[in-house]
């Protein structure tokens, strides 16, 4: 093999590294070295002074555990430190035991979870594909994404609805590797899977590859993986833990790495490992085919953007403020005076999209689990971007998990926002992308509509009650669930204007009531009061929906002369995170608090701090597929249950 003496450094340095570390992943740090080789030294463009570049080549090592075999390259490109090498899955590294996405270094993506690794690919590429059309005068948009996968990514079911979307839209700048070793972590592969890879990849409009771990033949196959009008994966026949005691055994995956194995693989690699100690000529070789030529194709593309800003520069203007993420500020268009008053939440949701739809919204791409008529998220029903790359918004097909993870993908890659929807239920299926998507910090957002008991007729597989309650556990992840269009709008102007958390709006079905002293100002404290009394005895605080029933519990009170306060907790989260001077001020009451959500979470007993009586009444069974509003009522969201409760828990 020409090059067999860069990959057994690479291999030789990654097994000393989690020798050092006393664990980690030794089989495919071995197995897919000559594939990261070639994909680095042959293809991937990145910049050592610019590690976001916009244009830069994007690599995912879905199989995140194979780091220690990217950490070489890095090393050895002079990107990472030997320090850093050595300092393997420690405290504060910049190699930890699966890649981590920060802000400033050559990691595009968090990976760890298998399969999300290949849904973000495919938002990568989804985003490489809407930029290059549309600013395809300017040409500054030209790269590739390169996915490197293990047997459990293809497994993982995220990855069957990702790969056929991808498919579909013919996203063939998207190259997927296949570190194929035939081993897992507890038997070998055809145990447990029996597919017929390229029967499958064929079937979902991917192109198919197949060749031995060597890195000429790796090459080839990437060349025309390039020619290719659709994605195409590479199935590369490795050995895992090739050249341990343990080679070719499922026991390889996560190898303890001693002197025996070490002796075996000195041997069978013909090399000597030198605590850390390698050739300057590897050093070199790795800088030349990596830094240097990526500086030279940067040193080019700068050039390129003084003759698009120069023959373009109206639209070099728009590209620059894509990629700064200086994008549209939605608040100019939202105008809440001009809708209709006593609808659904969702229903504003539809109208604010007709706005946004008439201000000619481009940077950013939304879509919806095959939902759109009923989340409302929807600019014209005519076009798409499955249709027309130049359209922003994506028929995602029922993919919830997908699209939750190809909207990080499409927020990792930069120059848009992303904002997908379905309904509240179906959070379950997202959970895991919306928590990868939160801690790497990105803005992503979220429409969930249809969020109570009074879905009604569809029942409880339709009706959610513990759903906000695992959103609101997740760090970083901040729900809002507005009472009327007011809030609505407010939320609207969150959603479009993260800059690195996670922001949900959650909308209802059912019409709600008009006309309480709602504030997009005020909203932004997160709970902030609505209406009260002079010197109020109660404080009634509620979300979404029951602001309207806290409102007719009000008037019930205050026909027995019992003063009330209502605070509209449009984002409890947020109102938790306020100086303890404001909630005390706005939660104030000479007697207690009361209050009510339609959902299981128990973050509401964090306001019982803040009262001499705290009672709260919330949802924790499953409902029925019955009449929504009776079913409401049933389960004891009436004005005789709350009013009994205020009087038997806090007068």
């Amino acid at each position: 093999m020409e090059n067999n003496k860069y990959v057994t450094a690479m291999r030789s340095i990654a097994l000393q590294a989690i020798q050092k570390a006393g664990q980690g992943h030794t089989g495919m740090a071995i197995s897919a070295a000559p594939i990261n080789y070639t994909l680095f030294t042959k293809f991937i463009n990145i910049c050592k002074d610019n590690p976001k570049w916009i244009n830069r080549d994007r690599f995912i090592l879905s199989a995140g555990h194979g780091s220690m075999s990217f950490y070489s390259l890095l090393h050895f490109a002079g990107l990472l430190s030997l320090d850093e090498i050595k300092n393997h899955k420690q405290k504060g590294s910049l190699t930890p035991g699966h890649p981590e996405y920060e802000h400033d270094n050559f990691v595009d993506c968090s990976t760890g979870p298998l399969g999300q690794g290949v849904a973000m690919a495919v938002g990568m590429a989804l985003n490489e594909s809407y930029l290059e059309n549309k600013f395809k005068q300017l040409d500054l948009i030209d790269h590739y994404t390169y996915v490197v996968v293990g047997d459990g990514d293809i497994q993982e079911g995220i990855s069957y609805e990702s790969m056929s979307l991808a498919g579909k839209l013919k996203l063939n700048k998207l190259i997927m590797i296949h570190d194929s070793n035939d081993v897992q972590l507890d038997s070998k592969v055809c145990i447990s899977f029996s597919e017929n890879l390229e029967l499958r990849m064929k079937s979902i409009n991917w192109n198919y590859i197949k060749v031995s771990n060597n890195p000429l033949e790796i090459e080839k196959a990437i060349l025309k993986a390039k020619t290719s009008d659709s994605p195409t994966f590479i199935e590369v026949k490795t050995i895992i833990g090739e050249g341990t005691l343990e080679q070719n055994n499922h026991k390889a995956h996560g190898l303890k790495v001693d002197e025996n194995q070490i002796e075996s693989f000195e041997k069978y690699f013909n090399t000597k490992l030198n605590n850390f100690e390698f050739d300057k000529e590897i050093y070199e070789h790795f800088e030349s085919k990596i830094t240097a030529r990526g500086l030279e194709v940067y040193n080019d593309w700068l050039n390129k953007e003084k003759v698009a800003m120069n023959n373009y520069p109206d639209l070099y203007n728009e590209f620059k403020n894509y990629v700064e993420d200086n994008y549209f500020d939605v608040s100019k268009v939202l105008n809440h005076k001009e809708l209709k008053k006593d609808l659904a939440t969702r229903d504003y949701v539809g109208l604010f999209f007709k706005q946004l739809s008439n201000a000619n919204l481009k940077d950013t791409i939304f879509g919806s689990a095959d939902l759109s008529s009923a989340t409302k998220t929807t600019f014209d029903t005519t076009k798409c971007f499955n249709n027309d790359k130049q359209y922003p918004e994506v028929l995602f097909g029922i993919r919830e998990f997908a699209m939750a993870g190809i909207q990080n993908g499409i927020l990792l890659h930069g120059g848009l926002r992303s904002l997908t929807s379905t309904f509240l239920v179906f959070a379950d299926y997202m959970k895991s992308a919306i928590r990868l998507g939160a801690m790497m910090k990105l803005p992503s957002a979220y429409i969930f509509t249809h969020d109570s008991y009074q879905v009604g007729g569809d029942g409880p597989t339709h009706q959610p009650y513990d759903q906000l309650t695992m959103l609101r556990a997740i760090e970083n992840v901040f729900v809002y669930r507005p009472c009327d269009e007011v809030e609505t709008q407010f939320v609207f102007n969150e959603l479009f204007s993260s800059k690195n958390e996670t922001r949900i709006g959650i909308f209802t079905r059912q019409g709600l009531k008009s006309g309480f002293d709602t504030s997009i100002e005020k909203a932004s404290k997160g709970g902030y009061i609505i209406e009260s009394d002079e010197n109020p005895e109660i404080t009634l605080c509620a979300s979404g929906s029951e602001i309207q029933l806290m409102n007719e519990v009000k008037k019930e009170l205050n026909k027995e002369n019992i003063k009330v306060k209502i605070v509209s907790m449009v984002c409890l989260q947020k109102f938790l995170n306020q100086d303890e001077s404001y909630i005390k001020e706005t939660l104030d009451s000479s007697k207690g608090i009361f209050s009510s959500e339609a959902s299981a979470d128990y973050l509401w007993y964090k306001l019982y701090k803040f009262a001499n009586k705290f009672c709260h009444f919330g949802s924790y069974s499953f409902g029925a597929s019955m009449d929504g509003n009776q079913l409401y009522k049933d389960k004891g969201f009436n004005v005789e249950n709350f009013v009994s409760l205020i009087k038997k828990e806090i007068m």
